[in-house]
């Protein structure tokens, strides 16, 4: 995904491998099982494979114990929904919300990432988990910024010409993460009205002297499962295949490509597919399974044991939500 070729990899290493796939199952998005990724990982020799689930981080103790055992580097992420007042109510537009990758670097990052998450449930939520500006800020340390697919914010303001607003964002981006941590996300999904993109995304990139990085949006195995995977969306919008105006996909390019497949896909941009590596070898988390990570609490005097405390703790807090309640 970034600025070396892939003439410039070792011999024997693999030159790409997936840092961005979508495999979100609450939302009935995504029709990949994460065994299966790892799986189609191994069999095309990628040394690495990210799971980045529309908000959650639901997928990513399976996907370190998956990828672990098949000697894959798992790359835990998530893609943010990330809006200007996680706070404030949606007025119903779509461009308000816009998709933003994040990867954990290293374990204060996948911390960070948890922290995000909850609060775009706990502060940010109506319709989705939403996180602003602020907040990004506040669980940066740690992570990798990738600039966001085309529903991103700076994909969208190049693809509808809006250059001001793009060098605004990747600014901002940089401010928040550090112009070591954020690469310019380029996608080609085989959607025509998108197609200008990718060269405006690759123009600005140069000129802002930040790396491009190429990513997959994977919500399905296999070409083949295209259409499976659009009777899925259908199950989710509670929409019938025969309906015009229903969400659907406007390609078939939402798969598991192969390096070879990438290449050819990025062939005017070899130095993002490489970067994919450079990027995945500085996404180092840790997950131990072997320690029982419960908080402590000490008991206050005035009260007899554990038990007594968390009643009373409770009481509390019953009579604080619902005094007055008959």
């Amino acid at each position: 995904m970034e600025s070396s070729k892939a003439t410039s990899e070792p011999a024997g290493r693999a030159s790409f491998c997936h840092l961005h796939v979508h495999s979100d199952f609450s939302a009935l998005d995504g029709a990949c099982k994460i065994e299966d990724l790892v799986a189609q990982a191994v069999r095309n020799g990628m040394p690495a494979v990210a799971v980045t689930d529309h908000g959650v981080l639901s997928g990513a103790v399976q996907l370190y114990q998956k990828a672990k055992a098949a000697g894959v580097k798992p790359v835990i992420g998530l893609e943010a929904y990330v809006v200007e007042d996680r706070f404030r109510k949606e007025t119903g537009h779509r461009e308000e919300r816009w998709h933003l990758t994040l990867l954990a670097r290293d374990d204060r990052g996948y911390r960070n990432l948890l922290g995000l998450s909850s609060k775009a449930f706990l502060e940010g939520y109506y319709g989705k988990p939403r996180a602003d500006y602020d907040l990004l800020r506040e669980h940066a340390e740690g992570l990798i910024c990738l600039s966001g697919c085309p529903t991103g914010r700076l994909s969208k303001a190049l693809e509808q010409g809006r250059d001001r607003d793009a060098d605004a964002e990747i600014a901002r981006l940089v401010d928040i993460f550090g112009r070591e941590n954020v690469y310019i996300e380029i996608q080609i999904t085989g959607i025509d009205e998108l197609a200008h993109v990718p060269a405006r995304l690759a123009e600005l990139a140069a000129r802002v002297d930040l790396p491009l990085v190429a990513t997959n949006d994977i919500h399905y195995l296999g070409a083949s499962d295209a259409a499976a995977h659009d009777a899925l969306l259908c199950v989710q919008t509670g929409a019938r295949l025969g309906e015009e105006k229903r969400m659907r996909f406007s390609s078939q390019e939402f798969y598991f490509k192969t390096e070879a497949e990438m290449l050819e896909a990025f062939r005017d941009y070899p130095e993002a597919v490489s970067n994919t590596v450079l990027v995945a070898e500085r996404c180092n988390v840790s997950m131990d399974f072997d320690r029982i990570l419960l908080p402590q609490y000490t008991v206050p005097e005035g009260f007899d044991g554990e038990p007594a405390y968390l009643r009373h703790l409770c009481e509390e807090g019953l009579t604080r939500r619902y005094r007055g309640t008959p």
